[in-house]
């Protein structure tokens, strides 16, 4: 653990063979990690969504936890729900996670053969995972936790890190922990990566204390559902 007023410059880039092109692609893709921040919202997930059924034929229009009776030409009266599970299934080719249906991840292709997925609540709680489809990204995790936490830094909060590691079905994934604090505002942000030959996984999750009772449970979700093909 380091505690400092500026993080280090990283050595990880030394050995990696990475050409110049392929920097600046990692340069980029950690750029766009803040520009995204700023921009992603929670999409949350409206029971007022209407849905349509067919019986016999006939359509009718329904929406979640709405009943509606429908009529038939016999004249039997059907009463029709629709509901939601608790929980829905996020699926990519590199990865598969479970999330409360109260919100929506959404996708975006970053270019240079990067696309983030990003899962964040109205708290500023959340997870971006990067999928890489032509460098391992693994030396990238001191240049991501330096763009999530540069800020920060710059105004004045104590900066803490340390290395980290979990086992994601089979699979260990290493990285970095950031702790800033400025005050009674304490922000946990975590990196960590999953690299192959030419391709692999960064993943980052953030949450403040102010509100971790109410969001800490979507993180938990996520990485006990989390399985990396």
């Amino acid at each position: 653990m380091k505690i400092c007023c500026t993080p280090r410059p990283s050595t990880r880039w030394h050995g990696t063979g990475w050409s110049a092109a392929i920097r600046r692609k990692a340069v980029l893709a950690s750029a766009l990690v803040a520009v995204m921040l700023t921009g992603v919202a929670a999409t949350p997930s409206f029971a007022e969504e209407n849905y349509k059924i067919q019986i016999n034929g006939a359509e009718y229009e329904i929406g979640l936890d709405e009943p509606i009776r429908v009529l038939l030409p016999d004249g039997q009266e059907l009463v029709i729900s629709l509901s939601q599970d608790e929980f829905a299934r996020y699926a990519t080719d590199s990865f598969s996670f479970f999330h409360s249906n109260e919100y929506r991840p959404s996708r975006a292709d970053l270019g240079a053969g990067i696309h983030q997925t990003a899962l964040v609540t109205p708290f500023g709680t959340g997870v971006l995972i990067q999928e890489y489809s032509s460098i391992n990204p693994t030396p990238l995790i001191d240049l991501m936790l330096t763009e999530l936490t540069k800020e920060e830094v710059e105004y004045g909060y104590e900066y803490q890190d340390s290395v980290i590691s979990r086992t994601v079905g089979g699979k260990k994934v290493e990285g970095k922990q950031a702790v800033t604090t400025y005050q009674d505002t304490v922000w946990t942000r975590s990196v960590y990566a999953y690299g192959k030959r030419d391709s692999g996984l960064v993943i980052m999750t953030f949450i403040q204390s102010d509100y971790a009772e109410q969001d800490q449970k979507l993180l938990d979700d996520f990485w006990r559902t989390l399985e990396i093909n």
